[in-house]
């Protein structure tokens, strides 16, 4: 009787193991469409950037749609204003074009490192892709923080949510790609 139960436990336990590695596969693949990994896993190392967290960025940014304009004018899968594309193909010396899903993700990437060496804490960081680098500064100053500070809270309740999705897929696919 004991014999009994112990394989039907067991045989239960490997279905549940075998459903949740299906259901992790499927998740992969759905959140992370094969065509950009590439280019992601170049950027990431070009630009010393945690590639989890582009894909996170481009996931809440745009959903991984390349030819997506939101409604202030941000292009691409990294939904980069024309302005901060300009700043970067002019720093980086590059004839990069927003339209390019290649050059949207090398942007893209570019920029967060440029984030992070100026805020270090990537919720700030995340805060300043978002609301813009000189809004976050304000925000700094008007809570007498510097630079290498935390942001403790975030004024525009829709950078606040976006900082928290960006967040919570950054999580899942560090978990994901282990």
């Amino acid at each position: 009787m004991k014999l009994k139960k112990w394989i039907i436990a067991t045989s239960f336990i490997a279905i549940f193991i075998l459903i949740v590695s299906l259901i992790s596969i499927a998740f992969y693949f759905f959140y992370i469409p094969k065509q950009y990994k590439r280019e992601v896993n170049i950027v990431a190392e070009q630009f010393g950037v945690d590639k989890n967290l582009i894909l996170a960025v481009m996931k809440v940014e745009s959903n991984f749609q390349a030819n997506v304009m939101s409604r202030v004018g941000a292009v691409g899968l990294m939904q980069l204003m024309p302005r901060t594309a300009q700043f970067i193909t002019e720093t980086l010396h590059e004839d990069l074009d927003i339209n390019n899903y290649r050059d949207n993700i090398k942007m893209g990437a570019w920029y967060l490192q440029y984030l992070q060496n100026k805020f270090i804490d990537r919720k700030t960081v995340l805060a300043a892709y978002n609301a813009g680098e000189g809004t976050v500064l304000k925000w700094l100053r008007q809570n007498n923080l510097s630079l290498g500070d935390k942001l403790d809270s975030i004024p525009y309740k829709e950078t606040n949510d976006y900082v928290i999705k960006v967040e919570r897929f950054y999580k899942i696919y560090r978990k994901i790609q282990k």
